[in-house]
């Protein structure tokens, strides 16, 4: 009962701090497997309105809202490292905020895989330090606008480092740093041939902060929220066998 009152309390703080927005883990320590040990996890996560450059026509004032819906699993190597594979589907949409009307560009949903490689050193009185590397690629349907078709292949990235702190009552509390980035490459026919273009990240470095809960020997729970790169929640289950 404490345990859930806890995560549900840090889920009210998160909601009403970070807005409405999901977003893929960066905590390294949550959801970790035993060495040579899988870890199964089922994820569903949105990124709102996260802001976006357009390098072509140097333009800022872009968002994304990114939606993914997957399945993953964790392989421990070692006690302290264990690499992670997604895939799933997933759909871009890209609007000016200043233009609500604006239909901006909305790709169908598609596919996406996702690889990962985490570590984790014990440090003294519960401590723990974690380091962990995520990659993500997107092949999302086409997008149409004033009659032309966009096509797209995402990807993002980002490398990041916490400290978890082990509690008791199966309890953990992280927090850490991380340098994220994401790229949208697109292009469309036009009069003078194909025309190319993209957008990237306004905003790189970013802080996040979670909980963690054991419930029971297999199974594990987190909730975590960003700020800076992104304003966003995360959330998941994971299962170990």
């Amino acid at each position: 009962m404490r345990k859930c009152f806890l995560m549900t309390a840090f889920w009210v703080f998160l909601w009403g701090n970070c807005s409405v927005s999901f977003a893929a883990r960066a905590g390294n320590v949550v959801c970790f497997p035993d060495r040579k040990a899988f870890l199964a996890k089922c994820e569903k996560s949105r990124v709102d309105a996260r802001g976006l450059f357009e390098y072509d026509d140097q333009a800022y004032g872009i968002v994304v809202d990114l939606d993914q819906q997957c399945a993953g699993i964790s392989y421990g190597l070692t006690d302290n490292a264990c690499v992670d594979l997604r895939v799933g589907e997933a759909k871009v949409d890209i609007y000016g905020p200043e233009s609500p009307d604006d239909p901006g560009i909305r790709f169908g949903w598609g596919s996406f895989w996702g690889i990962g490689i985490r570590s984790k050193i014990n440090l003294d009185r519960g401590f723990l330090f974690g380091v962990g590397f995520q990659y993500n690629r997107y092949h999302p349907g086409v997008a149409y606008r004033s009659g032309m078709e966009f096509e797209s292949e995402p990807w993002e990235w980002h490398l990041s480092f916490d400290v978890n702190k082990e509690i008791k009552g199966g309890l953990g509390l992280y927090a850490g740093i991380r340098y994220s980035d994401i790229k949208i490459p697109y292009s469309h026919p036009s009069h003078f041939g194909t025309r190319k273009g993209g957008f990237e990240a306004e905003d790189n470095v970013g802080i996040f902060a979670g909980v963690e809960a054991n419930l029971g020997k297999k199974m594990t729970c987190f909730v975590e929220g960003h700020l800076f790169d992104e304003k966003a929640v995360a959330f998941g289950v994971g299962y170990s066998f």
